[in-house]
């Protein structure tokens, strides 16, 4: 059993007023923009809403070769081990970033507030201090860079 609402009517008895349907559209109007400068501010936060990091490729897995029975028999012959890949520096906490932050404007340079955060200042302090004492230039904070800092305090 349907109901057709536009035919829905109430008792007489009951007097409501009519609501046009201009308040309906500003509440609506007001909501969607209050939801935009939230979605918006969050945006512009890299503490609420971070880049994702690169995943790195999982290494490939030899391909199993048929077995093959050889007439003469082939001296084995040890492969030289593989040299490690270099390991990728860790990249900074937010609270070695506030101390790295720290020790910066301790030796001189402006990273800005302590904070934890990356801003401008932070990013500019930190590429003079790597420019400065020649430590490879990376696009965020690492444990590398806080040894060196740490190094430099000493």
């Amino acid at each position: 059993m349907a109901i057709d609402l536009a035919q829905f009517r109430l008792p007489e008895a009951v007097n409501m007023p009519r609501i046009g349907a201009t308040p309906i559209v500003v509440i609506g109007l007001l909501s969607a923009s209050l939801f935009g400068l939230f979605y918006l501010a969050a945006l512009n936060n890299p503490g609420i809403v971070r880049p994702p990091k690169p995943v790195a490729a999982a290494p490939e897995r030899p391909v199993a070769q048929p077995v093959r029975e050889a007439a003469t028999p082939v001296p084995s012959v040890p492969a030289p081990p593989a040299a490690p890949a270099p390991e990728r520096p860790r990249p900074a906490t937010r609270a070695e970033l506030r101390e790295i932050q720290t020790l910066l404007k301790a030796a001189g340079y402006d990273p800005g507030p302590a904070d934890g955060l990356m801003g401008p200042k932070t990013h500019g302090a930190i590429a003079a201090f790597r420019r400065d004492h020649g430590i490879a230039a990376g696009a965020e904070p690492d444990s590398v860079l806080l040894e060196a800092v740490r190094a430099a305090r000493r």
